[in-house]
């Protein structure tokens, strides 16, 4: 028998997210005193622990009462959990449909601080196709995805963002000049679709296309990628009219109309 490998547990972790738990099970409203007899922490400890948790807006003091209740943050941690789901709940089957029209590699993917984190994929029979993993997080300017979903933000959050990826090159094809980057992203926005043809990666091209909201934001990205031995110009294009038609059904199950 082997011995199960037992995991590091940080303690101030451990009794952060008890406090967390402590405030949603007694009405989102508890005072100092409270905490401490309910988690067994004496204040000295508790005190420090909810300060911080406080500056990093997880948890909020009303000045009149000193009582304390959940924080903005969660709020929109679980905001941005609850749109990652819904989305990838919709999508599900329009990946795999797509998928098997083209046999090739779908993607969805929405925005993560500044980067593409990419929540679900779907792949093709082939053992030649390309593959990102779920989870996995990269630059968005020269990625179809990212590129789609970098047309939508503001050009100071776009600023922001390319300043912070570098411009680095990838491939031969990877777009460095940030007037070029932003020309391109002007056309995506205007024609509601991108193209990633080797810029990444040489050999693989990819296409992606918005999905939006009940109002009309980008709040993730629908792709398709495949070798260029199998994804020619003239296949992309017949990718690309597909996409747009399930990025509206997907748009239209989230509200958009």
């Amino acid at each position: 028998m082997t011995e199960k490998k037992e995991r590091k547990f940080i303690q101030s972790i451990g009794r952060a997210t008890k406090i967390l738990q402590y405030i949603a099970d007694n009405g989102n409203s508890v005072r100092l005193v409270e905490l401490s007899n309910g988690l067994g922490l004496n204040k000295s400890t508790l005190h420090s622990i909810i300060s911080t948790l406080q500056q990093l807006g997880y948890v909020m003091q009303d000045e009149e009462t000193s009582k304390y209740s959940l924080g903005i943050k969660l709020f929109e941690l679980g905001k941005i959990y609850e749109q990652d789901m819904s989305i990838k709940k919709i999508s599900r089957p329009f990946l795999e449909s797509i998928v098997e029209e083209f046999q090739e590699t779908a993607h969805i993917a929405v925005e993560s601080q500044g980067e593409v984190l990419f929540v679900d994929r779907v792949e093709p029979s082939h053992s030649l196709r390309a593959i990102t993993n779920i989870g996995e997080k990269d630059h968005m300017y020269y990625t179809a995805v990212g590129k789609v979903l970098l047309a939508d933000v503001e050009e100071e959050v776009m600023d922001k963002i390319i300043e912070k990826s570098g411009l680095k090159s990838f491939t031969e094809n990877t777009i460095t000049d940030i007037g070029l980057l932003k020309r391109e992203l002007q056309a995506v926005k205007n024609n509601g679709y991108a193209y990633d043809r080797e810029e990444k990666e040489i050999g693989v091209n990819s296409v992606a296309v918005p999905i939006r909201d009940h109002k009309g934001k980008t709040v993730g990205a629908i792709s398709l990628s495949g070798p260029t031995s199998r994804v020619t110009e003239e296949k992309l294009c017949r990718m690309k009219d597909r996409l747009i038609e399930i990025s509206i059904e997907i748009s239209n199950a989230l509200g958009y109309k």
